[in-house]
C-alpha cells in the first residue's frame, strides 16, 4: 500500500541538495560529501483474487465448497458471502460455504468477496440441488425364447423391465454359429440347417449400469422331415482297353444340396466328385463284372446304392480269342495293341533295371564281375514275360571267344506282383565284386518290396538246394546271408522245405524263396512246382539259382514255369561278367 512523502523526507532531500553545491563551488579545504541513503519507493497496491465453480448436488447430500483466494502482495485477507440459502452455512474463518439441502431447486447469484482492506473481488456461483438419488432395482429379463424350426427364419428379441427406467446394455453375448445378434437392437436372428438340429444355447450378460446379471436361455431347433436322395444310372457297360467315361446324375425332392462319394474302386477307374464322373481305361484282364458303392448325402442323411459295371473283352482281345481279325472295328487298333504292349512291356523292365542297376542314383553300376564257373547254364529269357538282365562280356580262358550271352533272366507277372531272378549259376558261392554284390542287394530289395533293416529282416525260405562235393549251395548260401545281412535274415534249417515240405514252409510273412533244381529221394516234382506257382501268385517272390550246365527234370518243369529256356552250358564257353 503506497504513501504520500513526509516533512522528515523533504528536509532529507533539501540536505542532499545543498551538500552537492557545496562540492562544486570553490574552497581552499577540502570537504568530505556526506552519503544520502537511496530513497525507497513503496510499490503500488493490487487487487485480491478469487476463483471457484458452481456446485451440483442432491437432497441430503452434503455441500462443502472453499473459494480459492490469493493477494499478489501477500495482504492479508478477508473474505465474506452474501444471498446464502437458509441451509447453508459460512465459516467466516476459512471463508468455506458448508450445509445439507432437504429440497431441490436451484440457488443463484452467491456472491463472495474477498478484501485487502483497500481493494476487493467477487466471484458468482450457483448451487443446484437435485431430487434425492432412488434406491436401485436390478434389472428383469423378460422375454424367453421360442423353438426354431430348420430353413425358416428365426428372430429372438430380448426385452427387460426395470423400475428406475435404468437403459440397459447387453454384453458377452454367446450364441450359435447360425444366429446373428444386434447389439443395437439387441436382436437375435438367423436361419438353422440340419446340422444345427437339437438343443441350443444362448448366453449374454445384462447390466442397468450399477448390477450385472448372467443370462443363460435354451431353445430347440426341430429339423424338418428328409427324403433321401437317389443317382442314376446305377448300371453301365466298358470295354477293355478302351476309355470309359460316366456322370453320374442325383436327384433329390427336398432340393437339398448333394454330394457323392465313391468307395471300392480299382486304381484303373476315379471319381471325380466335382463333375460326378467316373473315367478310366480297363484292360484285359480286368474283364468281368465290377460292383462298388457309391453313396448319396444330401448332408442330414446318406443312402448307399451298388453300382455295377460290366467290363466286356477289348476288340483285339476278342479278335484273337475268336481267331476273326473282323471283330476288330478298326484295324489301327491292332496296330496300336501291339505298339502299345510293347511300349508296356520295355518301361516296366526298364524301371526293374533302374531299381536292380541303381540307375536313376548317381552311383550306377556298371563295373559289374561275376565269375561263374563252366558249371553254368546260359539262359534265353522269353518276350513278353520276362527279360535278361546280366550279359557276359569276356571269356576267362584263352583260346575260347568272348561272346554275349545271358547269365540271369528277371520277370513278374505285373509291375508289382510276382517277381522272380532266374541266375544260371550260384552267385552267393561264387567269386563276385563288390558291385556285383550291391546287384545282389538291389535284388533282394526289390524282390521283397522293402528295404531290409533289423527292425524288419529278410525271410528266406531255401529249398532244393545241393550239397555236395562241388556244389555245396546248401550250406555256402546261408553263410553268404550271415556275412552280408548280419542280424537281418531268417531262414528254415537246411534242408527242411524241400520235396513236399515246401509248400507248408511258405507261409504270410515269408519275403523270398531260394530253389534250385537238385533232386532229392521221394520228390514230387508237380507238387514243388505247385508249390513256386502258389508263391508267385502270393506274392512271395522267387530266387533260381542253377547248380550246374546240365538240367535235372525239376530244372526243365521250373524253367517252364519262369518262362525261361537253356541257350548252351558254359562249360563249352567259359564266358563270364568282367569290368
Amino acid at each position: 500500500m503506497s504513501k504520500p512523502f513526509s516533512s522528515y523526507q523533504h528536509a532529507l532531500l533539501s540536505t542532499a541538495i545543498l551538500a552537492l553545491v557545496t562540492a562544486c563551488g570553490g574552497g581552499s579545504e577540502p570537504q568530505e560529501t556526506p552519503v544520502t541513503p537511496p530513497v525507497t519507493e513503496t510499490p503500488q497496491n493490487q487487487a485480491p483474487q478469487i476463483s471457484g465453480q458452481s456446485q451440483t448436488l442432491k437432497v441430503g447430500d452434503t455441500l462443502n465448497f472453499n473459494p480459492q483466494v490469493s493477494d499478489p502482495d501477500n495482504d492479508p485477507l478477508t473474505v465474506s458471502v452474501s444471498n446464502l440459502p437458509n441451509w447453508v452455512n459460512f465459516d467466516k474463518a476459512t471463508g468455506a460455504i458448508s450445509g445439507i439441502p432437504e429440497q431441490a431447486g436451484v440457488f443463484s447469484n452467491i456472491e463472495f468477496s474477498v478484501s485487502d482492506g483497500q481493494l476487493s473481488a467477487q466471484l458468482l456461483i450457483d448451487i443446484t440441488v437435485e431430487k434425492a438419488r432412488e434406491e436401485n432395482t436390478s434389472p428383469m429379463l423378460t422375454s424367453t425364447p421360442a423353438n426354431a424350426n430348420e430353413g425358416q427364419a428365426y428372430a429372438y428379441q430380448l426385452t427387460f423391465s426395470d423400475a428406475q427406467n435404468d437403459t440397459i446394455i447387453v454384453s458377452d453375448v454367446a450364441q450359435p454359429d447360425w444366429l446373428i445378434f444386434d447389439n443395437n437392437t439387441q436382436r437375435f436372428s438367423g436361419t438353422p440347417v440340419f446340422t444345427d438340429r437339437g438343443e441350443q444355447l444362448i448366453r449374454f450378460r445384462y447390466s442397468d449400469g450399477e448390477v450385472s446379471q448372467l443370462a443363460e436361455q435354451i431353445f430347440t431347433v426341430t429339423p424338418r422331415a428328409n427324403s433321401l436322395p437317389s443317382i442314376s444310372p446305377l448300371a453301365a457297360e466298358a470295354r477293355a482297353e478302351n476309355a470309359f467315361s460316366l456322370t453320374l446324375t442325383h436327384n433329390d425332392t427336398d432340393n437339398d444340396e448333394v454330394s457323392l462319394t465313391v468307395a471300392g474302386l480299382p486304381a484303373w477307374l476315379s471319381f471325380n466328385a466335382q463333375t460326378n464322373t467316373l473315367s478310366g481305361t480297363p484292360s484285359d484282364e480286368d474283364v468281368g463284372e465290377l460292383r462298388f458303392t457309391i453313396t448319396a448325402s444330401d448332408s442330414r442323411e446318406h443312402a448307399n446304392y451298388e453300382f455295377v459295371l460290366n467290363i466286356v473283352q477289348s476288340y483285339v482281345a476278342q479278335a484273337l480269342a475268336s481267331g476273326n481279325a473282323l471283330d476288330v472295328p478298326n484295324s489301327d487298333l491292332l496296330l496300336d495293341a501291339a505298339l502299345n504292349e510293347i511300349d508296356t512291356h520295355k518301361a516296366r523292365f526298364q524301371t526293374i533295371k533302374n531299381r536292380l542297376f541303381g540307375l536313376d542314383t548317381q552311383s550306377p553300376l556298371d563295373a559289374l564281375s561275376w565269375y561263374p564257373t563252366w558249371d553254368a547254364t546260359l539262359l534265353r529269357a522269353t518276350y513278353p514275360f520276362n527279360e535278361p538282365v546280366l550279359l557276359t562280356n569276356n571269356s576267362w580262358q584263352e583260346g575260347y571267344e568272348a561272346k554275349v550271352r545271358n547269365l540271369a533272366v528277371v520277370g513278374s507277372s505285373d509291375a508289382q506282383r510276382g517277381r522272380y531272378l532266374v541266375f544260371g549259376s550260384n552267385p552267393y558261392r561264387n567269386t563276385i565284386n563288390e558291385q556285383m554284390l550291391s546287384f545282389l542287394k538291389n535284388s533282394h530289395s526289390w524282390l521283397a518290396g522293402r528295404e531290409v533293416t533289423e527292425e524288419q529282416p529278410l525271410n528266406l525260405v531255401m529249398a532244393q538246394l545241393d550239397q555236395s562235393y562241388y556244389f555245396q549251395d546248401r550250406i555256402l548260401t546261408r553263410e553268404w546271408f550271415d556275412t552280408h545281412y548280419k542280424d537281418r535274415v531268417r531262414y528254415n534249417e537246411k534242408a527242411s522245405c524241400d520235396n513236399d515240405a515246401l509248400a507248408g514252409c511258405l507261409t504270410d510273412d515269408t519275403d523270398i524263396l531260394i530253389i534250385s533244381q537238385h533232386e532229392r529221394e521221394g520228390l514230387n516234382i508237380d507238387n514243388v512246382v505247385a508249390a513256386v506257382k502258389q508263391a508267385l501268385a502270393n506274392d512271395i517272390a522267387v530266387i533260381y539259382v542253377q547248380r550246374d550246365g546240365s538240367q535235372t527234370a525239376l530244372g526243365n518243369a521250373l524253367f517252364e514255369l519262369f518262362h525261361v529256356s537253356v541257350a548252351g552250358d558254359n562249360y563249352w564257353h567259359r564266358l563270364e561278367l568282367a569290368e
